[in-house]
């Protein structure tokens, strides 16, 4: 049976399960909050926890849950903001979005006991197999923020663009990693590729890209880690004229694409 979210327009977008998958947390976007649904007992009132404006994608790592929030922290007196979806953000003097963050939340109390400033648009997270390491792909800095979850503080970022003189616009949305943990997988949705990052602790460097579809928003591994799965969130584009209004329905579509070795970065080469 469908889970109903209470209040109105919630727009649901991360999910994540407990340990025991009993719980089901999910992402409020337009209400600000986390959801905790009891998987057992569907008539009962779900548990919220306010995070921060617009939260997205959710990542547990045993006792926590960390949120990305696409508008950063709530804001507070004297901030500069805008109106998104009926709730403020904060602005700079453009009125572009100017704060992005992750929240932390403590399973057993389930209260946020922290929010990491990282780069703008907090998207897609990832962590590494120890779970030392949360990183968030950041789509309008362009970067990977690297966050030490001991501390629960950003430790480094990794650009990723295709070049230094690159102007701004890669659009870095979603992460994998590679069962070894040395590779991060980075779909760039604005240049239509997944970008092959070799990861030196906090920092990485950008070995190739993958080709993809139109705007590459979503990624798997394989269990082996030889073939990656992306999903393609415009794929070949809008089939039909669209002569009402300024709007188009696209169709989507997913890569396959068959990685190269780990020992062979060359090999990157015959997809650039």
């Amino acid at each position: 049976d469908p889970i109903t979210l209470p209040g109105t327009n919630p727009y649901p977008t991360g999910l994540a399960l407990d340990a025991a998958e009993q719980t089901l947390f999910v992402a409020a976007s337009r209400q600000n909050s986390v959801l905790a649904f009891d998987l057992a007992d569907r008539e009962a009132e779900p548990r919220r926890v306010y995070v921060g404006a617009a939260p997205y994608d959710l990542l547990r790592l045993g006792d926590r849950l960390y949120v990305s929030n696409w508008g950063g922290r709530l804001p507070v007196e004297g901030d500069r903001t805008a109106s998104s979806s009926g709730t403020p953000v904060q602005v700079d003097e453009r009125t572009i979005g100017s704060d992005g963050s992750v929240s932390v939340i403590d399973l057993t109390t389930f209260t946020q006991t922290a929010a990491i400033p990282v780069g703008l648009l907090p998207c897609g997270l990832a962590a590494s197999a120890d779970g030392a390491r949360v990183y968030v792909a950041c789509a309008n800095s362009d970067v990977v923020s690297v966050i030490d979850t001991a501390r629960d503080a950003v430790i480094g970022e990794i650009t990723v663009r295709t070049g230094a003189d690159q102007l701004f616009g890669s659009g870095v949305n979603a992460l994998t990693l590679s069962p070894d943990g040395g590779t991060l997988y980075a779909a760039c949705g604005a240049l239509n590729a997944v970008a092959v990052i070799r990861l030196h602790d906090a920092s990485g460097t950008v070995l190739g890209w993958l080709p993809t579809g139109w705007y590459p928003g979503a990624l798997a591994l394989s269990a082996d880690g030889g073939r990656l799965f992306v999903a393609n969130t415009k794929g070949v584009g809008s089939l039909a004229r669209e002569s009402q209004h300024n709007s188009h329905h696209h169709q989507g579509s997913v890569s396959l694409i068959d990685l190269p070795p780990a020992d062979q970065p060359a090999a990157l080469e015959a997809h650039t």
